[in-house]
């Protein structure tokens, strides 16, 4: 997809988030520019070429995400670049006090300290990274997590992008990213036909589950649950409001776990599957209020 398209696809569901209903307004405002420098960072990234030199079959076979224990020293400075395109963003959105951005953007800018911060991440979460902040005086602490995968996520598309042809012939039935290891955001029922991504053809409303991190899409069961498997449909359920069924929580009591779902069969234009979560807050609150956790927190999904 050309950067204009991204851009326009980010532009439209921003503008859908807008105007469905007068409390989704002022966060379409506010986050609105991020996801637009997201995109345009990625589109940076993109241009530099980079791509994973290889994909070991037999560790993903074994349930190994192609990225976990990779040196990421070669794509150190692209992820100090993205950080630096993103800051100035990430700290308007925020509405973080200059004496608490400064901190923060010493941190990431600092040689190689971006891809060390993503590799603590990737090796144990979003919280990992809370010690850390605490450490360099980052308030609030929170900061730093949401900083750290909005700069690394633009590079680490480009590196799910390079891989994509080679694990489109590689089965991965697992509920988390076989390029990252992280958590779904987000699930979508395919329509036929789809031109999203060499994953998304054929026949209409198979699922594909959305990595929170590196916005890689793989194919995973319609009826088993992402977080822990289970097929049991006396512990698994929807959930939705009336007026819009096509934008559901799957619901999981075994586990206690959710994850949004969109069926893209009932959309006229292709939605981007990031920016679109904005817009399904009312379903978060939903989930919350049974007792559900997110599978991947996201600034989104914490608002609640």
């Amino acid at each position: 997809m050309t950067l204009t398209n991204a851009l326009a696809r980010i532009e439209s569901t921003v503008e859908g988030i807008r105007t469905r209903d007068a409390a989704y307004h002022p966060l379409a405002e506010r986050f609105g520019p991020f996801f637009i420098m997201g995109e345009r960072a990625r589109e940076a990234a993109r241009n530099e070429g980079l791509l994973v030199p290889d994909v070991d079959e037999a560790r993903l076979a074994d349930g190994v995400p192609v990225l976990t224990g990779l040196d990421l020293t070669p794509w150190g400075e692209a992820l100090t670049k993205s950080a630096g395109l993103l800051l100035p963003v990430i700290v308007e959105t925020l509405a973080l006090a200059p004496d608490h951005a400064e901190p923060l953007r010493e941190l990431l800018l600092a040689p190689g300290k971006t891809a060390e911060l993503l590799r603590a991440r990737l090796d144990g979460g979003p919280d990992r990274l809370v010690d850390h902040a605490i450490s360099a005086g980052i308030t609030p602490t929170a900061a730093l997590p949401f900083a750290v995968d909005a700069a690394s996520g633009p590079v680490l598309g480009c590196l799910a992008e390079s891989v994509a042809g080679k694990l489109a012939g590689i089965t991965w039935e697992r509920g988390h990213c076989p390029v990252c290891g992280s958590a779904p955001s987000i699930a979508q029922l395919a329509p036929p036909d789809s031109g999203h991504s060499e994953y998304l053809v054929g026949g209409g409303g198979k699922k594909f589950l959305h990595c929170s991190l590196c916005g890689h899409d793989w194919h995973f069961s319609r009826t088993a649950c992402a977080a822990c498997g289970n097929e049991d449909d006396k512990t698994r359920e929807l959930l939705f409001v009336d007026r819009a069924r096509h934008e559901r929580i799957e619901a999981c009591r075994a586990c206690g776990s959710y994850l949004l779902c969109v069926d893209l069969r009932d959309y006229a234009e292709r939605p981007d599957p990031d920016v679109l979560q904005l817009g399904l807050i009312h379903l978060d609150i939903l989930a919350r209020k049974q007792a559900l956790n997110p599978l991947a927190n996201t600034l989104w999904n914490t608002l609640t």
